[in-house]
């Protein structure tokens, strides 16, 4: 079939876009199509519109009652790039309604459908930002159709063939210097208070948000504002235990404000947040035990009890699982991973409970992103290292990739990265950490791994809870045995989640190798400092002033000095043993 292109400022990038909008168009202005009335029915608009140029629709009732579903099933694939091209299907999770809504883009900065309104009409987008997920091709909608006949513009290459796991990377938004805008990049500014407002003065005072995310570890927002009035440290948002709502990509989260530090002479207030599943999950103690069941079901059982959703890698073996007096489900959830070897991850109220080849080999079904190291503007990394030894018994190779912020903001642990361009290191990695600000132009940092196939399925044991030993084995702080209780004490805490065994060894080896756990211990020719050789010794002022003299506070510190760079100990380890630093 023969299409011709119309003229647009974003023209459509194939005959599939340009037949979409051309379609849609015809019933602008128009109160009904196929006799049905097109008030509150975007989603049912947009679907007899697929039908009329010959596709068959996926996102149907009762699945699917309304546009915010297709958005939210769409959200990992939705390109943020703007503006959207002529015929792309945009995508709403709010909006004119809080049902979402879906439209046709008409390559003119404007969206074709019935916004809040009984008659189809073009609406501009820069008027419908609230809820914008992003955009996806037509062919997304459903089947029975191709892209046709490309229309030769390079800036939109559509997918990457029939597999719909393989998508590239959109491209970086440009930010407008002086935009005047109150946090431009925290979602598109959807950062509020769960049954409270935050005020535009409040919100301006947010100088920056970074997103930490990584495998067994609570994902955490951290909020920093330079406050010579401490407005900030006053207001609600200050508020231990407040509940923030961020929207981005797609994604709205819950978090619990679970941290506030005020600087009064520097002006500096520091607010951290944590996901509010996982708060739930830590405050859920139970003595209890079930019978016949495995560890993966009994995770989405109570998970999905917590009010989250579970995304689970079957198990072979039941048994009694058993949680014991003082033992949290988060603790559970810890300690059955343990017992399997498999880890987990939560992010915006799911947690992914599995081997990480699982993971790695696409079983939760999460995203695949091409990445390369190359000439493609597209989907470029700024920076790729790749590190392989033989002393990793976990993973093949490890590494970390360096991506425009647009790019990197839309990866989370457990998504999967296709590495191309460096020869023999080419492939799939896991994505295991997410470190970034939502400034809208710094880099985003990305730790990935590709994980060694899987020990056989150990089922788990008859019994399973998690516990600590609470007790120093001796009340002298300064000492090497002190010090080692303590610090896996401390990793095992929610703050890290680094509870397992393995975890533990790598943290040993690594400051035996540092220190020797001498919290004394200075190097006489670059002057690095203490336990986890800080360099200098007083960037651990950080965690305290007692820095020189407090074990406790030096391996608070390291430890966060881990999390930060490496994810955890074992990836800092392996770091460590290629190039005898860390």
């Amino acid at each position: 079939m023969a299409v011709s292109f119309a003229s647009a400022k974003h023209p459509a990038p194939n005959a599939l876009f340009e037949r979409m909008a051309q379609a849609m168009e015809r019933h602008v202005g128009k109160s009904t199509i196929n006799g049905q009335s097109v008030y509150r029915r975007c989603l049912g608009n947009v679907n007899d519109v697929f039908r009329s140029i010959g596709g068959s629709p996926r996102y149907l009732s009762p699945t699917y009652d309304q546009a915010r579903d297709v958005a939210n099933a769409l959200r990992g694939k939705a390109n943020r790039t703007d503006p959207a091209p002529r015929g792309a299907i945009c995508l709403w999770t709010s909006g004119a309604s809080a049902d979402g809504h879906i439209a046709v883009a008409d390559g003119n900065g404007n969206s074709v459908n019935n916004w809040d309104s009984g008659i189809v009409k073009r609406v501009p987008l820069a008027q419908q930002r609230s809820g914008y997920v992003g955009w996806v091709s037509p062919q997304l909608l459903g089947s029975g159709i191709s892209n046709g006949t490309n229309n030769a513009n390079p800036d939109y290459e559509i997918g990457a063939g029939v597999d719909e796991k393989v998508y590239p990377l959109p491209k970086p938004q440009r930010r407008q210097p002086d935009s005047g805008l109150a946090m431009p990049f925290l979602g598109s500014g959807n950062l509020s208070l769960l049954n409270a407002d935050l005020t535009a003065s409040v919100a301006q005072l947010i100088d920056s948000v970074r997103l930490d995310a990584s495998t067994e570890s609570v994902a955490q927002l951290t909020l920093v504002s330079h406050d010579p009035d401490l407005a900030l440290s006053k207001s609600k948002l200050a508020d231990i235990g407040a509940t923030v709502k961020w929207q981005f990509g797609g994604l709205t989260s819950l978090w619990d404000i679970s941290t506030v530090d005020v600087e009064a002479a520097e002006s500096l207030v520091t607010i951290a947040a944590r996901s509010m599943l996982a708060k739930r999950l830590r405050r859920r103690v139970k003595v209890r035990s079930a019978r016949k069941v495995t560890p993966s079901e009994w995770v989405k059982r109570v998970v999905e009890g917590a009010g989250g959703n579970a995304v689970v890698q079957k198990s072979s073996q039941r048994g009694e699982i058993a949680q014991g007096d003082g033992v949290t489900e988060w603790d559970m959830i810890t300690s059955l991973a343990d017992d399997l070897g498999w880890s987990w991850v939560e992010y915006g109220g799911v947690v992914l409970f599995g081997s990480r080849h699982w993971a790695w080999s696409g079983g939760p079904k999460r995203p695949l992103w091409m990445v390369t190291w190359g000439d493609s503007p597209r989907t470029d990394a700024l920076d790729i290292n790749v590190s392989q030894t033989s002393d990793d018994p976990d993973n093949v190779a490890v590494g970390s990739v360096v991506l425009p912020w647009n790019r990197g903001m839309m990866l989370q642990p457990w998504d999967c990265l296709e590495v191309s361009g460096l020869g023999r290191w080419d492939g799939v990695y896991l994505v295991e950490s997410v470190t970034a600000t939502t400034d809208g132009i710094s880099a985003v940092e990305v730790q990935v791994a590709m994980p060694q196939a899987p020990a056989p399925d150990r089922g788990t044991k008859s019994t399973s809870s998690a516990t600590r030993n609470d007790s120093p084995p001796t009340r002298d702080k300064t000492t090497v045995k002190y010090a080692k209780w303590f610090a896996r004490q401390e990793m095992a805490k929610d703050r890290y989640g680094w509870g397992s065994d393995d975890q533990w060894a790598a943290l040993e080896q690594l400051w035996t190798r540092e220190s020797g756990w001498n919290y004394q211990a200075e190097n006489p020719s670059s002057g690095a400092y203490g336990i986890p050789q800080s360099l200098p010794g007083s960037k651990m002022a950080a965690a305290g002033k007692d820095w020189r003299t407090n074990p406790e506070t030096q391996i608070r510190w390291g430890l966060d000095y881990i999390k930060a760079r490496y994810g955890g100990p074992k990836r800092a380890w392996a770091h460590f043993q290629q190039k005898n630093w860390y």
